[in-house]
């Protein structure tokens, strides 16, 4: 303790430089949050005994213009980067249940603003859903869409992005303070001198009664 305290100014200059460098490289550093929200899709009708899980999905996505949706999607949600890059941060894909077979609709979209990856996901999902029903009542090719859907579960904001600049801010001061420890230390340790009474008890382990001090040779003027 009388180490760090003696040295200070370094310990706190190491410890204030690294969270620093931190809170600049988190506030400049661009990282994309994910949201997800899940679409439950179901036959109106039971399957034939030849169709299956995987088919009926495939059916649903074929029949469902999914660019043509996509491109909705971007105009309610003001999206202005272009239809590749929004493809791009967007992902539709199904899940698959326990023993293996496919389930529901999943989809998921990436922004690096968590509220606006959310607020993307769940355009997305409810257009999908409005565009199922709507395929459900019309009649296409004599016979309508045999599915149904709802949104299972909508995406909510992945964790709060503002809590990352301090948290990563926090950590570095904790890491700047033991490194700036373990420096004072080692210089401490090359010192082959007492720099006054202090470091001498702190040496000896015993209490200094008295120092004599010591002052610069004088020439007497003749």
């Amino acid at each position: 303790m009388y180490v760090i305290r003696k040295r200070r100014l370094l310990v706190a200059g190491i410890s204030c430089f690294l969270a620093l460098c931190s809170m600049v490289f988190s506030l400049t550093q661009r990282t994309d949050h994910t949201a997800e929200a899940t679409i439950s899709l179901s036959p109106k009708d039971k399957l034939s005994a030849d169709g299956n899980r995987q088919a009926f999905l495939n059916t649903v996505m074929s029949t469902v213009d999914t660019n043509k949706l996509s491109r909705k999607a971007m105009r309610e949600a003001g999206w202005n980067a272009g239809a590749e890059e929004f493809n791009r941060h967007l992902d539709v894909e199904t899940i698959a249940t326990r023993d293996g077979t496919p389930g529901d609709l999943r989809v998921r979209f990436s922004d690096s603003r968590a509220k606006e990856a959310s607020r993307v996901a769940n355009i997305y999902a409810t257009l999908f859903v409005n565009r199922v029903e709507q395929l459900g009542k019309d009649r296409l090719v004599g016979a309508s869409l045999n599915a149904k859907a709802h949104i299972q579960k909508k995406a909510k904001p992945p964790v709060e992005e503002g809590l990352r600049v301090p948290i990563y801010t926090a950590a570095a001061a904790v890491a700047g303070l033991l490194i700036g420890v373990m420096v004072a230390m080692l210089l401490e340790g090359r010192v082959r001198s007492w720099r006054g009474v202090r470091d001498a008890e702190v040496t000896l382990h015993v209490p200094v009664l008295g120092s004599i001090p010591e002052y610069p040779e004088t020439r007497e003027e003749v």
